[in-house]
């Protein structure tokens, strides 16, 4: 018994060291989509009202909104040095869900109480010159029964044409799949880096990351 299971302990340490982190890059974006979605655009950089600079939802429904200054003078430069963000889906089993940006803007919402989260999907977009969007920090914890199961590093994620002069647009992104089949919560925190050059004013939606959870 005793054998059975220290072998047992084993394969499930050797099935962690299994899960997938794809990353794709280029300057044709996709789609991406979810049933759970977190996203920070440049927006009217905090101006309410205005367009928001952060939103999650369920589906193509928001739940709610967020007006977050990422930088005060950003004609001469956005650069908002990197804010801390939290995308959790029901990791106590409580069926709830938070996107939280920075230490003061917390956006609710809803989760079925029979979810499953087959994969993460992390997306950083810009597009055109002089601006960038980057994901680092990031860290994917999946959850089953409201304990930690499986947990992922992702690399930086940099859509960046901070040095083009042309008007392509440029996508980062990552998707991360857990081992388990049980999975019914998970956790990402990440850092939110949006910038551009001096006389680059971005317009609503040309700085943005988007969090996925299908």
């Amino acid at each position: 018994m005793e054998t059975s299971a220290t072998n047992r302990f084993i394969e499930i340490l050797e099935s962690r060291d299994l899960k997938t982190v794809t990353y794709s890059s280029g300057s044709t974006p996709s789609d991406p989509s979810g049933t759970y979605f977190g996203a920070v655009i440049f927006g009217d950089n905090g101006n309410d009202p205005g367009v928001p600079t952060a939103s999650a939802g369920v589906g193509d429904d928001t739940s709610g909104v967020a007006y977050i200054t990422w930088d005060q003078n950003p004609w001469d430069g956005v650069d908002n040095g990197g804010t801390s963000v939290t995308f959790a889906v029901n990791i106590d089993s409580s069926h709830a869900g938070t996107f939280a940006i920075g230490d003061d803007n917390s956006i609710g919402f809803n989760v079925d109480s029979s979810q499953q989260v087959h994969s993460v999907t992390l997306r950083g977009l810009v597009t055109g010159p002089g601006m960038a969007f980057d994901w680092s920090d990031v860290q994917v914890s999946f959850y089953s029964g409201g304990s930690l199961v499986e947990s992922q590093s992702v690399s930086t994620l940099q859509a960046d044409t901070m040095d083009s002069t042309n008007w392509d647009p440029e996508e980062a992104m990552a998707v991360v799949t857990p081992t388990a089949s049980n999975v019914d919560g998970v956790k990402i925190t990440a850092t939110a880096h949006l910038q551009s050059t001096d006389g680059t004013y971005p317009g609503w939606t040309d700085i943005s990351g988007q969090i996925f959870v299908s």
